[in-house]
């Protein structure tokens, strides 16, 4: 399995040194974060207009996008919801995005790649 991100973990070694880290799992990630309801959005701008940008191309939104989606998650094959904003803040206008309603602390929103790891 790959390792996908360390983690503070609170317990102590026989020997009585706090162990500050431990690597999880591919599927052991994926079933923390979809454990919490997840109620985030992101969108191509506020209320100003956002451009279509060039005839018969993508608007620099979806371009961001789709090259985000085109990363598939890289070498865990996970993209998170934070991963996908460091592709798309770089759109002009600045996208926006944030949570609403009864989103959980903890949760996230996972684009996962069907490819084999």
């Amino acid at each position: 399995m790959f390792a996908l991100e360390a983690l503070l973990i609170r317990r102590q070694h026989e020997t009585g040194e706090w162990v500050l880290y431990s690597n999880v799992d591919r599927e052991e990630f994926i079933k923390r974060k979809l454990k919490y309801k997840t109620r985030f959005y992101l969108t191509s701008g506020s209320k100003e207009y956002v451009p279509d940008g060039r005839p018969n191309f993508h608007t620099p939104f979806a371009r961001k996008f789709i090259e985000g989606l085109r990363s598939y998650g890289g070498e865990d094959g996970i993209l998170t919801f934070n991963e996908m904003l460091t592709f798309i803040e770089k759109a002009s206008p600045e996208p926006r995005h944030g949570e609403f309603g009864d989103n959980e602390p903890g949760s996230d929103f996972l684009f996962i790649s069907s490819f084999d790891q």
